[in-house]
């Protein structure tokens, strides 16, 4: 299902904040020391403690797709998900996901998402589509957990 919103059905809230970092619409953000967001710099255990993060969704007020990238420096809009939410979550490159794998992000400076292997504390999301990425991280609709 290709569509150009991060947010499909929701009812958490958006926000927005400076980046320090080059970041991809459907990867996690989290809030560093210094103010501005960074791609999920915490160890994925850590990550995982905290939840689901914000992610990083298309700016349309300027007319920006899910394929327009974020520069460092630039305003990030994101959006702070809750359960039974739909998005579409950044897949990263070489995973093969299947309807109802469970996903978690990738954490250590990625704000990627991959599947989980099963020995995670908490789960984030369950995939609604098949997807497989190959020579490009890819978007994944999913539903939050």
């Amino acid at each position: 299902m290709a569509t150009n919103k991060i947010v499909l059905k929701g009812s958490g809230h958006y926000d927005e904040g400076t980046l320090d970092t080059v970041i991809s619409c459907g990867s996690a953000v989290e809030l560093a020391a210094d103010g501005k967001y960074d791609a999920v710099v915490s160890t994925q255990a850590e990550a995982l403690k905290a939840g689901i993060q914000p992610i990083a969704i298309e700016d349309a007020l300027q007319g920006k797709t899910v394929d327009d990238a974020y520069a460092i420096g630039d305003k990030v809009f994101t959006y702070q998900a809750v359960a039974g939410d739909h998005l579409q979550v950044l897949v990263k490159d070489g995973q093969t996901i299947a309807v109802a794998d469970l996903l978690v992000v990738e954490g250590g400076g990625s704000g990627l998402f991959i599947e989980a292997a099963g020995t995670e504390t908490a789960y984030q999301v369950k995939a609604l589509e098949a997807v497989s990425p190959s020579g490009a991280n890819g978007l994944c609709k999913v539903v939050v957990l």
